[in-house]
């Protein structure tokens, strides 16, 4: 049995990537070949997906897949956060020199507000309550 041309290539990655956010067996097929300048071709594509089926494996790549754009995107906004706190430094920095104490007071608050959203994303707070519970036991009191 000859070897699948996305094996040959290389492409099994890619083409489970694809897979795995729903592009069809002909589009897989056309995106494979653009990016490595060689044709594949629908009917490789479908091979490909029958012949190598094992759910585990698929269901595993799947969620690697889900993880990584999870954790990209928790970067993104941790990023995004950091650059909103220079910002909102250097205002309160103007703020203060210019004796605008309002303007430095607020920025003082958004500062505040955005360091607990970075500590929540990176899940040094708990988002969830936390619940204590007391156990009171009654001492009993001598009687003559």
């Amino acid at each position: 049995m000859a070897i699948n041309r996305i094996i040959k290539l290389g492409l099994e990655e890619e083409a489970n990537i694809l897979k795995a956010q729903g592009l069809s067996d002909y589009q897989i097929a056309k995106e494979l070949s653009e990016r490595c300048g060689q044709k594949i071709t629908q009917s490789t594509v479908w091979r490909y997906f029958n012949r190598n089926k094992d759910p585990l494996v698929q269901h595993v790549k799947q969620r690697e897949e889900i993880v990584t754009k999870a954790i990209n995107g928790r970067i993104d906004s941790v990023q995004q956060l950091i650059a909103i706190n220079e910002e909102t430094i250097r205002i309160l920095k103007e703020a203060k020199a210019a004796g605008d104490l309002k303007t430095a007071l607020k920025a003082i608050e958004r500062i505040e507000k955005q360091l607990e959203l970075q500590a929540k994303l990176l899940g040094d707070i708990q988002e969830t309550p936390t619940t204590l519970v007391w156990n009171v036991v009654k001492v009993g009191t001598c009687s003559k």
